[in-house]
């Protein structure tokens, strides 16, 4: 406290926003708690959810000697400062360097979480505004905020744990016994930081508010948006003239642009685009074809990135955390291929120091490999007509499955043939009734990949399996799985995308599960009371590559 009592100058709470301009437009919002501390956090600074008390950690902690290796090492840390500086910010990158660095003593469980819109709640809504303005031709647009998390004020008492260090001596000049920072220039980081875990929660809450009264206040339907930029669509012929950029723009857009402008909110001419195809977070999205691709290059790159991960013997767990995330980017394209990281998704549990190396064992190689394949072989491109159907109404053929510790039954509606199995008794999982459940499901499939779709070059068949145990449900629809489960769920993907199926398993009460859940129980004279003339006819379960037959 005595050094930012006595170095005002140095400690000072500085941003862009209009706080009381957004007070007022927030006066309707149903959380004015939350509203009231946000707004607090941008007058006094923001806490980033730490304690800086924790046991052990010392009052003062200096991190910054770090001589760069190489003079460009040296020049660009030193060009980082100077451009910042210009702009009236200050530069920290790196919150997770050494034992007390700022990172670990913030709340990880408080921070998680800020959910960002992704072409799975955007495309949707694309296909709803067309269906809203038929025979219209629609155009996209994206608008970025400029600075994002660095328009964030923090509060003094954090900005002192913000000091970056450079002008250091470069490390060939320096005696290993030597420590002199006789030259160094310090610069207090008054903003958030990409590097600081507390940041993107921050910058959520914040940018949900602004959003907020575009949708609420503005009525501007159909807004999404991912980290700091804003996109949306609207009819090509519904344009408005924006005089601070002396041009012609979607209405939507310039209404936003001007909510922005009321508020304060940075903003520059080249990040504001539109258009009937537009790139958005990295995808292509083609207006007319409501079909967004992953451009060839990008694509390319991920399953090298894919292989060479896969063929390592050891990686560290930030690594680990860079392969999974950016498989989940590219999971907007790809959404089948989830099960790729249940295993990398198992290597990293309990996990937290980010420099421990993690031995990538034969099952994340097999996962890893799998995915690269799959994604390698894919057009890139996802129509998301496939899943925009309803599972009762539209659906080509329904299932109906049920498994218990005895056997595994479904039935095929419309049709006389009921299949039944008995759950192997020297099975590792005979006890795991939702093992049996989800493997139920996939044999339902497996027969109708088999006999049913006999030719692949149709359009895909809509097949809905409906099953009593919701953990089932659940896992088919996210296509996350433990690894023991994780098989299924691969062995499930390469029928769908073999076989052009496409697949939705849900839920339905037990009460209306009767006829598979006698059959599960050998009860075929119960099965046949229901529906007459039933032919039950036996099958195999599904297991897993390696596993003895039953």
């Amino acid at each position: 406290m005595h050094t930012i009592t006595t170095q005002p100058d140095l400690f000072k709470v500085s941003m862009p926003f209009d706080i009381n301009r957004m007070k007022a437009r927030l006066a309707a919002h149903p959380n004015p708690k939350f509203v009231q501390s946000v707004l607090e956090g941008l007058r006094e600074g923001f806490w980033p959810w730490a304690d800086t008390r924790t046991e052990g950690y010392p009052d003062t902690w200096d991190n910054s000697w770090a001589p760069p290796k190489t003079a460009a090492e040296s020049d660009f840390v030193n060009g980082q400062r100077d451009i910042e500086h210009a702009v009236h910010h200050r530069l920290v990158s790196h919150h997770s360097a050494g034992p007390f660095c700022q990172n670990s003593m913030i709340d990880r469980t408080e921070t998680a979480g800020p959910r960002m819109d992704t072409l799975h709640q955007f495309v949707p809504m694309l296909r709803a505004f067309k269906r809203r303005n038929p025979g219209k031709e629609a155009v996209l647009w994206k608008s970025d905020m400029a600075g994002a998390f660095r328009t964030l004020p923090m509060h003094p008492l954090w900005q002192i744990k913000q000091v970056m260090t450079s002008n250091l001596p470069l490390k060939i000049n320096v005696q290993s016994t030597t420590r002199s920072s006789e030259h160094a220039i310090r610069n207090v980081d008054r903003r958030a930081t990409f590097g600081s875990s507390g940041s993107p929660r921050l910058w959520a809450s914040v940018m949900g508010l602004i959003l907020w009264v575009a949708i609420h206040v503005l009525k501007l339907e159909f807004l999404c948006c991912y980290v700091n930029d804003s996109y949306s669509m609207d009819v090509e012929d519904n344009m408005a003239y924006y005089k601070p950029y002396d041009q012609i723009m979607p209405k939507k857009q310039v209404d936003l642009l001007r909510l922005w402008d009321f508020f304060g909110v940075p903003h520059e001419r080249i990040k504001q685009t539109w258009g009937r195809v537009l790139t958005i977070i990295g995808f292509e999205i083609n207006a007319r074809a409501l079909s967004p691709t992953l451009p060839a290059q990008p694509k390319a790159d991920l399953v090298t990135a894919l292989r060479e991960f896969a063929a390592s013997r050891q990686r560290r767990l930030h690594e680990f955390k860079e392969i999974a995330g950016w498989s989940n980017w590219s999971f907007n394209v790809f959404p089948l291929f989830k099960p790729g990281l249940a295993s990398v998704y198992a290597k990293m549990a309990g996990k937290k120091n980010p420099h421990a190396g993690i031995y990538i064992n034969r099952t994340v190689r097999d996962d890893l490999t799998w995915m690269a394949d799959h994604i390698e072989r894919s057009s890139g491109t996802f129509f998301f007509e496939n899943i925009d159907w309803h599972p009762l109404n539209d659906a080509d053929d329904i299932f109906f499955c049920d498994a218990c510790l005895e056997g595994l039954g479904f039935w095929l509606k419309n049709s006389t043939c009921r299949f039944y199995a008995s759950v192997p008794e020297s099975h590792p999982m005979a006890e795991r009734v939702f093992y049996w459940e989800a493997v139920c499901v996939l044999a339902a499939l497996r027969w109708y990949a088999r006999e049913r779709v006999s030719n692949p070059s149709s359009r895909p068949r809509r097949l809905t399996i409906l099953s009593d145990n919701t953990n089932t449900v659940a896992m088919f629809d996210t296509l996350r799985a433990l690894p023991d489960y994780n098989w299924i769920s691969k062995s499930t993907v390469d029928m769908l995308v073999e076989v052009g199926i496409d697949l939705r398993v849900v839920h339905v009460p037990g009460e209306l599960n009767t006829v598979a859940d006698a059959i599960s129980r050998h009860d075929f004279a119960s099965a046949c009371a229901e529906i007459p003339n039933l032919t039950i006819l036996p099958f195999s379960p599904p297991q897993s590559a390696g596993a003895s037959s039953s």
